[in-house]
């Protein structure tokens, strides 16, 4: 008896795993497919502070889809990036700090959120984006820019006062699952040749043919808005981030748009804006983030226009999931919302 419950059960799970496998091919015959997806991550803005002074970014929103409820999921930079890569934290958010409602407690005067330290046990083996993708017979690299050399794992790379160099590995989710030696690759984990600087990344449009399926690029911290001992004198970090938006992603951008591919401009984490919860005696005992961040699309597929549905991070990998027919990698990205309103019907 044990042995037939057994096999119904196994029976149940293949049954399952097929009517899944149905529901996403019907639903990937019905969307638009990229050939190439480019994710840009930025950091620490508030889509409130989206300001017309960020001239390139401005023009992309008017010209592009502009996600006006979107998300972050945690503060502080660290559980984003993991997020979007991962469907999961790994362990660095701050979800068991939480109260039931939701809101981060405020103790001895320190609001509890995740951490930024550097992840314990790497290569992990949990899935990831990268590694589904190579599964699948698609391809995945990331380019960090001021990464010293492809296959870099070290914490840091950062220059003198003024030298405009500052990589830092919190904003680097994939180099945790790379694997030690390239000629044996644990399970979800990836190969040195994945983790490169962004010194790599192709500026004409014969490069753009031959990028991955889904590539990310992550600015330096004084790039991608963040802040920098190594900036140069009086750096205004969002012209620093649009210039550099608009120097160095730009000619992919317009490649994209006759090309059969996507760009993906997105942020970390807003300015810690919160609303506050007050004890009965007025002392703010917790915050309740709201972590409302830009996020815009644009591509050859993407309908111009604004659009005010709920998305967050977790929502990235849900949606190139269900362009490339992948199974979620884990309990965020599960129950993300798929990004379909934007992209044109074949």
């Amino acid at each position: 008896m044990p042995n037939r419950a057994s096999a119904m059960f196994r029976l149940l799970a293949v049954f399952q795993a097929f009517l899944w496998f149905l529901a996403v091919d019907h639903a990937a015959a019905e969307e638009w497919i990229p050939d190439h997806i480019v994710i840009v991550i930025e950091e620490n803005l508030s889509y409130r502070n989206l300001v017309p002074e960020l001239q390139y970014l401005t023009e992309l929103m008017r010209h592009h889809a502009n996600f006006t409820n979107a998300h972050g999921v945690d503060h502080p930079s660290q559980p984003n990036y993991l997020a979007l890569f991962s469907g999961s934290a790994q362990g660095t958010g701050s979800e068991a700090k939480r109260n039931p409602d939701g809101s981060n407690p405020i103790i001895d005067g320190r609001t509890q959120v995740g951490s930024n330290e550097m992840i314990k046990d790497t290569p992990l083996t949990t899935p990831n984006l990268g590694a589904a993708l190579i599964r699948s017979g698609r391809s995945f690299a990331g380019y960090s820019e001021d990464l010293p050399h492809p296959g870099f794992i070290g914490n840091s790379h950062v220059g003198p006062p003024g030298s405009g160099v500052d990589y830092q590995r919190k904003h680097n989710p994939w180099v945790n699952w790379q694997a030690v030696n390239d000629n044996t690759i644990g399970r979800n984990q990836l190969a040195s040749t994945t983790n490169l600087p962004f010194s790599a990344f192709p500026r004409e449009d014969a490069g753009f043919a031959n990028l991955p399926t889904v590539a990310i690029v992550v600015p330096n911290q004084i790039n991608d808005g963040h802040q920098s001992s190594a900036a140069p004198p009086e750096t205004n970090y969002g012209q620093a981030m649009d210039a550099w938006l608009r120097r160095n992603i730009e000619p992919y951008r317009r490649w994209a748009m006759s090309h059969n591919s996507l760009l993906i401009i997105t942020w970390d984490e807003d300015e810690d804006d919160y609303t506050p919860v007050n004890d009965a005696n007025g002392k703010r005992v917790a915050k309740r983030y709201l972590n409302h961040i830009p996020t815009i699309m644009a591509g050859q597929g993407v309908i111009t226009g604004t659009y005010d549905e709920y998305i967050d991070l977790y929502s990235i990998p849900r949606t190139i999931e269900t362009f490339y027919q992948l199974q979620p990698l884990a309990s965020g990205d599960t129950a993300a919302r798929i990004i379909s309103s934007p992209f044109r019907k074949p």
